[in-house]
Formats: structure tokens, sequence, C-alpha cells
């Protein structure tokens, strides 16, 4: 029988947070069952076995900890270390856990690998701190920090932003570079001189309009179009003779909008979109269950795309962003089949590659991908953070029109199901459209009334639609394991840790075994 000689352990989004109640997807109890499920694995392989537990990624969510009170990207080497100091602590125990199953398994070893949400980790200084509190100092080179991990000739892990056309890390040589920065109090003249410049034009415009309705919208229109253009002119003539070379890092456009626009959604509106597997549900959900919130997101979604097309532009003025991108950013969000259509092109520039691990998307499966006639079996290493339990009605469509059936069915079953709850919902809904043909004839009321009444039922039997049932949280930690033999075969699956049963067992249902493991002792 061929002697087991290493064994890999692949994990990815922890997102570990600063600890607050909204933001925070990994809270104490996940960390308890976490370094349960890591202890036990450890004990399954054995002390004569070298063993790499493999942190894929997303590991520290830099995106939702502050800084300087606020939330945003700030690609400083002295905002990445004081946000790892942050979540460090709030994670004490779990940072010390770890250590103590380092100390306890010496073959033990580390490979971390930066996600889209911890680019900061390719600070060298923050990869001291991380270190430190993995590891004893003499120690350190049990702890590496690879943007991909060849776990075997054959077999490639990466966080899988590579092949997310918007998430994507840069490359190694342009990770960390010199950049021109703008200090906030200059953007701030700036910006006032801007207004200032664009208000006086504004104010000629509006002198030169009637005052009717389409008056003013057409001077709200040439008003913003000269905002924009001062915003261009100013950041092109003025940003770097003001600004100041830095070293930075060369974050992606998309970290800006999650670490802005998505971290305050999340806080305020969709506090659970990073417990499911289908951010998109939660758009659904998040919009449709409260009437308020689509006339605060959208105005929301617009300001972003303002700030990071002009904002983000007087802070680092060779990065481009267009409002298409801002929608194609939202878009992928929703469905996670796209973030995966770069997946072929990755793997055509790795020919040698027959296994690829990947995590980012959060769900954990196995699927096999044909390239080229080659065969490659893809392992998503899922997430380690507490999902919702959820489910929603199946329907059996019977017509022609499937998906509109299924649509009419689902709110019925909605009806049926939680008559007060809709009952309830219908008529907060409709109170705002009844209330306004109510009022008394006002020219612009009355030209509101049927797009706000067909807006209201439009989301009304969105939410109804979409209504989902809850059974509370539970851990569902799908890691990939490669075990490597001295005959140099290698073998590849997706393990399943049962907390209540205390044992492993694959994806598939079946329990796992292990050849070189019998009755507690290593063959």
């Amino acid at each position: 029988m061929p002697k087991l000689v290493k064994a890999t352990l692949v994990m990815s989004d922890h997102h570990l947070g600063e600890g607050k109640p909204k933001l925070e997807d990994f809270p104490a109890e996940n960390e308890k069952a976490y370094l349960e499920m890591l202890k036990a694995h450890l004990e399954l392989i054995g002390p004569d076995v070298s063993y790499c537990h493999v942190i894929g990624g997303d590991w520290l969510d830099y995106h939702v900890v502050e800084f300087e009170g606020r939330y945003g990207v700030f690609p400083t080497e002295e905002a990445a270390l004081a946000k790892t100091e942050a979540i460090m602590q709030a994670h004490a125990s779990y940072f010390a856990g770890l250590r103590s199953l380092a100390e306890a398994f010496p073959q033990m070893f580390f490979e971390i690998v930066p996600g889209n949400h911890d680019l900061d980790l390719k600070w060298p200084s923050v990869q001291e701190v991380i270190r430190a509190a993995l590891v004893p100092p003499e120690e350190g080179r049990r702890v590496a920090f690879p943007n991909e991990v060849r776990i075997a000739e054959t077999v490639l892990f990466c966080h899988g932003d590579q092949f997310d056309p918007f998430s994507a890390n840069p490359p190694e040589h342009d990770t960390i570079k010199e950049d021109v920065m703008i200090s906030r109090k200059v953007m701030l003249l700036m910006l006032l001189l801007s207004l200032v410049l664009a208000g006086a034009l504004a104010g000629f415009t509006f002198s030169l309009l009637p005052y009717t309705l389409a008056g003013v919208g057409v001077g709200v229109i040439v008003s913003f179009v000269v905002l924009f253009l001062m915003f261009r002119w100013i950041a092109g003539h003025l940003a770097f003779r003001w600004g100041r070379t830095k070293t930075v890092l060369n974050v992606p456009i998309a970290s800006h909008m999650n670490a802005g626009l998505g971290t305050r959604l999340k806080k305020w509106i969709f506090h659970g979109i990073g417990r499911r597997v289908d951010h998109g549900d939660e758009w659904i959900l998040g919009v449709a269950r409260k009437w308020y919130v689509l006339p605060i997101l959208l105005p929301m979604v617009a300001l972003e795309t303002l700030a990071l097309k002009f904002f983000y532009l007087f802070r680092r003025p060779r990065e481009k962003f267009n409002p298409r991108l801002m929608l194609d950013l939202i878009a992928s969000t929703t469905h996670a089949d796209r973030i995966e259509k770069g997946l072929a092109a990755f793997l055509e520039e790795r020919p040698g590659v027959c296994h690829l691990i990947a995590g980012h998307t959060h769900d954990g499966k196995m699927e096999t991908v044909e390239i080229d006639g080659r065969t490659v079996i893809y392992y998503n290493s899922g997430t380690a953070i507490r999902q919702m339990r959820t489910y929603k009605p199946e329907v059996r469509a019977v017509t022609a029109w499937p998906k509109l059936e299924t649509f009419f069915r689902r709110v019925l079953y909605y009806w049926i199901h939680a008559p007060f709850g809709a009952a309830a919902s219908t008529m907060a809904y409709l109170a705002v459209p009844v209330a306004l043909f109510l009022l008394p004839e006002m020219p612009f009321l009355t030209a509101l009334r049927w797009p706000v009444a067909f807006g209201a039922v439009f989301l009304l039997l969105w939410w109804q639609f979409a209504a989902e049932y809850r059974d509370g949280h539970f851990f569902r930690f799908t890691p990939p394991e490669v075990l490597e033999y001295d005959d140099g075969s290698v073998r590849v699956r997706i393990l399943q840790y049962d907390h209540d049963a205390g044992r492993f067992q694959l994806v598939t249902g079946e329990e796992a075994t292990w050849d070189h493991y019998v009755e507690g002792s290593v063959n």
C-alpha cells in the first residue's frame, strides 16, 4: 500500500471582520466549529504526515472594517496594519486556537492565499503580524502567502477571483506600486471649487429657462453636466500637480464598490447577504420586503457611481470607471455562474492542471469542465461562515408560460400559508399610492400617481413571490482534501464535517475513510 506523505485541507472565505453584529459573518460559534473541524482532521491524518492547511482567500474581510471612522478601501500600509489589528482583537480566541493547533501539531504549516477582500495581506508588515500570531518567531517559514498553491503536479488552488473579471486581483508585479494620491482636504477643496463654478453656471442656465417642470428638468441635467465637466477638468489638470506619490495597493475597482456601497448596504439593509450562496436572493428580498428601500437604494447607487468616477478619480487619477461598469458589477453579484465564465480561459493558460480548487463564490460543489479535449475536475471549497437555512416552495408549472405561472403560484402560496403577513404587506405597499390618489389635485403629485401605483404593486408581488421560509442557521464546511502518496499518486475529494456526530463524510453523503489510518494508528 502506498504511504501517505502529505495531506492538504483547503478552506476559504471565512470573512473575519471586527466583530460588529450586522457586518460580522464569523461569530464566536463559528470560530469554535471551525477549530473543532480542523483539529478532528489533524488527528485523523496523524503526526507522521506533513500537513498543509490552505486558507484560500477572503480570510480577513478588510472591506467591513472601519479605518478613521469610515468604511472603504484604504490602500496604504498604515490602514492595512490597523485593520489587521482590529480583526485579530475581535477574533482573539480564533487566532489563539490556530496557534494552539500549530504548537500541538508541528508538522502543520499554512498557505494563506489573498482574495479580493484581503488583498491587504500582500503587505510584508501585515504578513509578519499574521506569522507572529500563528507560529513561534523561529518558525515563520511555516506560514507562506502565495497567490496560487500548486498542491501536486496536477492540482492547483487559487482563490477564484482570477476568473472574475470585476474582482480579479492584479498580478504579483503590479500589486504594490507607486501612485499619485490626493489628501482628503485637498480633495474637498477641489470639490468646493467645482461646486462654486458649477453653481454659478447653473444659475445662469436657470435664468434662461422657463419655470416649468420641463424647464427645471433641463436645468438640472445641464447643471449636472457642467458639474461633471468641472470635476473632470480639475482632476485632469490639477490632480498630478497637487497629489503626492505614495506606495499603495493596486486594488481592483470592484473592491471600492464592495467596501463602500456594499458595506453600507449590508449594514443598513442586506444584513444576510454574506451568508447566502445566491446574493441575488438577498437583493430581491431586501428590496421587495421594505417599500422604502428602493427610493434609498437608487440614489445610493447613483452617488456611489459618481464617487467612483470622480472622487476616486481625484485620489487615483489613473483609474477608469463608467456607469456601465457599475451595472455589470451589480449584475455579477446576482449570478454566481457569471463569475465562473472566466474559468475556461484561466485553465487554458495552465495545461498541466487536472484538478482545480477555488473558493470565491461560496458555493461548495464539484463539477467536470472540458477544456480543449482535456477533462478538469473543478472543486469549490464553499465558505467557512455560518449560512442561512432557507427554502422556497417548489412549483411544477403546467402551462405554456412556466415562469409567469411560477411567479403567480408562489404569490398564491404565500397568501395561503402566511395570510396575515400577506395582508400586512399589501396594506403597507398600497398606503402610499392610495394616499396619492386621495390628495387634492396637484400637477406634480398627479403625474406621480400611476408610476408609484405600478411600482408599489410590482414590489408587492415581487416580495410575495420571493417569500422564503427560514429555519435558523447552520454550518456547512465543505473543505477539499488532497492526499499525496510516496508513489506519486494523488487523491482529491470534497469532505463535509458533521458537527453533531464529530466525523467527516464525503460531500456525496458517503462516509469518508483514510487508507493509512487503521484503529487509531498511522500505517
